[in-house]
């Protein structure tokens, strides 16, 4: 027991030294806005091409939402999609709640789930408080059940969607074995504040040639991402959580797809060993009434970082008809 009780207490120390050691390498990149949840102020981390210097054509460009997946954060955009959509673009990336850095609800100090329609909540909350009117909004992967749920809840204040390798729908294998720690309370806490930040920190890159495979990961990748702002406590317990209970909420959730009325264009990877393209999305490209799904053969789980260039043409190629037809009939109203 003493042997048990030394070995904890090193964890503990080790993975705490790690935790200040990756925070000293990473830093909030962007702002913080403060949004009513409950009665409470809750803080989400964002960043924003838009600034106070912008001009009036500035203004007059399309906001673009971005939602990142799980173990994710701002950085995953920006190291990826964020700057070249700017030319065309207001975009704002959001730090999910509970990851990067932003705040999660923690309910009085249970444990109860903050679930994709809560995290909605928040961001559109925030979204509402900085003044966006009829934004597009893409997100990736876990973030798919966020923005399906802001179709259903509040369709009509966006323009449109863009899922890229979107989870929608319950699928059969269950989740990585590290994540079912969060139905043993005692044991997650108990590992995620000593050995597993050390033991997941040494140990990514063979999750992350998964994610990407069939093709390479990219070259600096984990540090441009800031990825290992995943390793503390906290995040990792929170996305314990996500990821458990997330095929459950799907289920009961994907009732409402049939009715979202919201331009939608899903952009997946044939090759996605992680959120298969044939699962979710050739299911949700049949339930949603105004939907392209494009599936680029050869690609994994993050097109984004795989195929740019091509990800931002689909995305141009969504918007921008949108947003004349939206334009050309406010001008007819005038």
């Amino acid at each position: 027991m003493i042997g048990l009780i030394l070995f904890l207490l090193l964890g503990f120390f080790a993975s705490r030294a790690l935790i200040k050691r990756i925070l000293a390498k990473h830093v909030p990149a962007g702002d913080f806005i403060l949004v009513e949840y409950a009665g409470r102020k809750i803080r989400l981390h964002y960043l924003d091409s838009f600034n106070a210097d912008s001009d009036e054509e500035e203004q007059l460009k399309p906001t673009v939402l971005l939602i990142h997946g799980a173990t994710g954060n701002i950085h995953d955009f920006k190291a990826s999609i964020y700057d070249e959509l700017t030319e065309n673009y207001r975009v704002i990336a959001f730090d999910r709640p509970g990851l990067g850095f932003s705040e999660r609800p923690r309910h009085g100090g249970s444990r109860e789930w903050c679930s994709p329609r809560e995290q909605m909540k928040l961001i559109r909350n925030a979204v509402l408080a900085m003044g966006i009117h009829k934004p597009f909004i893409l997100g990736h992967s876990l973030a798919g059940p966020i923005v399906l749920d802001y179709m259903m809840d509040h369709g009509d204040e966006l323009a449109g969607a863009i899922l890229l390798s979107p989870v929608s729908h319950p699928w059969p294998n269950g989740v990585t074995w590290y994540n079912y720690l969060d139905m043993f309370p005692v044991l997650r806490e108990v590992l995620a504040y000593t050995w597993l930040p050390i033991a997941g920190y040494f140990n990514v890159d063979s999750g992350l040639k998964i994610l990407f495979h069939p093709e390479p990961v990219p070259r600096d990748y984990r540090q441009k991402t800031a990825l290992d702002l995943f390793f503390r406590p906290r995040v990792m317990l929170d996305n314990f959580r996500d990821q458990h209970l997330l095929c459950e909420y799907v289920t009961l959730a994907g009732r409402g797809y049939r009715k979202i009325t919201t331009p939608v264009r899903i952009i997946t990877g044939t090759d996605d060993d992680v959120v298969s393209s044939w699962l979710h999305s050739e299911k949700l490209s049949h339930e949603l009434q105004n939907v392209q799904w494009i599936d680029i053969p050869g690609l994994g789980h993050s097109p984004h970082h795989s195929r740019t260039e091509q990800v931002i043409r689909h995305i141009n190629e969504f918007i921008e008809p949108i947003h004349e037809s939206t334009r050309a009939r406010r001008e007819r109203q005038q």
